[in-house]
């Protein structure tokens, strides 16, 4: 007897234990299915753009506004991407034209995907574009002030002095060359034989070489002449194998970037204070400039040399030479080389 008492309980335990074991197993498959007040996520099934393309110029931007479906979608945030960013770039949905070309937008959420394809136009050209001496010195015969004269590529060849008297930016585009005609030279009123002279204020040159203006009886010859103008800019030119000197300054102030001069008859940079009584003159270099003639930069005598202001580069020196190598030349130079090298 004492044994199947000891049994039932063994039994009766079992019995609950397995009970046991039955209903919290039924406890984690009700949790697992959910108590019915959760909520679970929307697929999102599509997105689009409200526009499929479009076309801009450069600088003009336009907001493309993105649509995702479901409207009850989990998922609504959109990633936004260029193809191409250097043609457009994209941020939140806001398209900036950048260059002239096409990109493709693409909004992507959840991964579905949407595009519109960018056009951008080419810049409007500025200014007046000339091909040809004679349309280059009827632009600026008739120039305004602020005016921009852009010389497509190729060689210009004068047989008169560009007179420029309006405040103008004379520009090349790709590799210009302005020299010395066959024909006749025909000297202005003043007799110059240089092929520019700058009588205005604020004037740009720009992007282009000055070769070959040639000395004809006494009329002196330089490449740019630049003669009673404030604020004048000459930048990216080479001015190299003129009989007088690459740039005259006179009476004026000029200011030079990543200018060269080569091989001019007279040197580089000729900076005079003209005839004017107390007259303003100064010229400024960078260091992108170079001169290859033993007179780089000078003046006539040394007394005008106090008289001008010259800002140049670190290892630039003035002193008046009466020699350079053999040749007398009694100027005031400013020169980063030795003398007569």
């Amino acid at each position: 007897m004492k044994h199947k008492k000891i049994w039932s309980v063994l039994v009766g335990f079992v019995l609950v234990a397995a009970l046991g074991f039955t209903l919290a197993a039924c406890d984690e498959e009700e949790n697992s299915e959910g108590n019915g007040n959760e909520t679970t996520g929307v697929a999102v099934t599509s997105v689009t753009l409200d526009k499929a393309s479009a076309t801009l110029d450069i600088g003009e931007t336009l907001t493309l506004t993105a649509t995702v479906l479901p409207e009850d979608a989990t998922n609504k945030t959109v990633s936004w991407i260029s193809s191409k960013e250097s043609v457009a770039t994209v941020s939140e949905g806001t398209v900036t034209a950048v260059s002239e070309g096409r990109a493709t937008i693409t909004a992507t959420t959840d991964g579905k995907k949407a595009t519109c394809v960018i056009t951008v136009n080419a810049a409007e050209a500025e200014g007046t574009l000339v091909t040809d001496t004679q349309s280059l010195f009827e632009a600026v015969a008739s120039a305004q002030d602020d005016d921009l004269i852009r010389l497509a590529e190729g060689t210009y060849a004068f047989d008169d002095n560009l007179y420029i008297t309006s405040s103008v930016t004379l520009e090349g585009i790709g590799n210009v060359v302005i020299k010395k005609g066959d024909g006749e030279w025909a000297t202005d009123s003043k007799g110059r034989t240089s092929l520019i002279t700058v009588a205005a204020d604020y004037v740009t040159i720009k992007n282009l070489t000055v070769q070959g203006a040639a000395t004809i009886g006494s009329n002196y010859a330089h490449g740019i002449n630049v003669y009673s103008s404030e604020n004048v800019t000459i930048e990216n030119v080479t001015a190299k194998d003129n009989d007088g000197v690459g740039i005259l300054v006179n009476d004026s102030s000029v200011t030079l970037r990543n200018v060269a001069t080569e091989q001019n008859g007279w040197g580089g940079v000729n900076v005079d204070t003209g005839e004017k009584t107390n007259a303003t003159t100064s010229l400024t270099a960078d260091e992108s400039c170079s001169f290859g003639e033993p007179m780089q930069i000078y003046c006539d005598t040394e007394a005008m040399a106090k008289e001008i202001t010259v800002d140049l580069p670190k290892g630039y020196a003035g002193q008046y030479v009466g020699t350079v190598g053999d040749v007398q030349v009694n100027r005031y130079i400013w020169t980063n080389a030795s003398l007569g090298e």
